[in-house]
């Protein structure tokens, strides 16, 4: 592939692993939904190295997964699955997708809710991240079968069309940065480090001392000064670094 053939290509499964390295045995670092767009800048047989359009995340994707985008205008998305899946059908593609894909507005919705940014409210968004309560933890996941904790905050923020990048360490680099427990309010984020104070973890703040996060599974547990005490036989799971506000 020389430079005049590096295009816009989109998403055309479900979910597309994104991979550290072309080949299927390689980590899994990230997914993206049906209909997402990538730039592909780089090839190898049966697979392509995209960076995605949404959020500038890169990695490795299987060929065949993609496809090249005839309709893309470059515009923003301007609707999203608001439902935990949706059934949708473009074309010959009949397909269930997850909570915050992205379709195209031409696309038909057999069944589910799809519809313009929600409300950029604390309420909304502590609603919409109820909708993901028991899904399981999946390292790279995005989506309502499986997904990690930063995977999971980007998703809740996306169908409000706040942009939020991929990662934890990320993450913790915006918005309005505080480290008192007694200023948080619902919809505020938490993160948590190692012990080489490294960002590896982050949860959504309800409020009343509770944090919903992707432990396991998606839970809410309580959230103290010192970090995380889960629910169920109250251990210590992560150490608090700090709060960060975003509405």
């Amino acid at each position: 592939m020389n430079q005049a053939e590096y295009t816009k290509y989109r998403v055309t499964v479900a979910l597309a692993p994104v991979r550290s390295e072309p080949s299927q045995r390689a980590e899994q670092t990230s997914q993206w939904h049906w209909q997402q767009k990538v730039l592909v800048t780089d090839h190898k047989p049966g697979w392509f190295y995209c960076t995605s359009q949404r959020d500038g995340y890169q990695g490795w994707v299987g060929a065949g997964q993609l496809s090249v985008d005839e309709v893309g205008t470059g515009k923003p998305p301007s609707c999203f699955v608001q439902s935990r899946w949706a059934h949708m059908q473009n074309g010959a593609e009949n397909i269930w997708v997850s909570h915050g894909c992205t379709p195209h507005p031409n696309t038909q919705v057999i069944e589910g809710v799809v519809g313009g940014p929600l409300p950029g409210t604390p309420e909304s968004i502590c609603d919409t991240a109820s909708l993901y309560l028991g899904t399981p933890y999946l390292w790279g996941g995005t989506s309502i079968w499986g997904i990690d904790c930063s995977g999971l905050i980007q998703q809740i923020f996306t169908v409000h069309g706040i942009d939020m990048p991929r990662d934890a360490w990320q993450q913790a680099q915006i918005g309005h940065q505080y480290t008192d427990q007694q200023e948080t309010l619902a919809g505020d984020l938490a993160f948590f480090s190692n012990e080489q104070n490294r960002i590896t973890h982050v949860g959504l703040v309800l409020g009343d001392g509770l944090i919903l996060h992707a432990s396991e599974w998606v839970r809410i547990d309580r959230l103290n000064s010192d970090g995380i005490e889960r629910a169920t036989d109250r251990q210590k799971t992560h150490r608090l670094a700090h709060f960060c506000r975003i509405l």
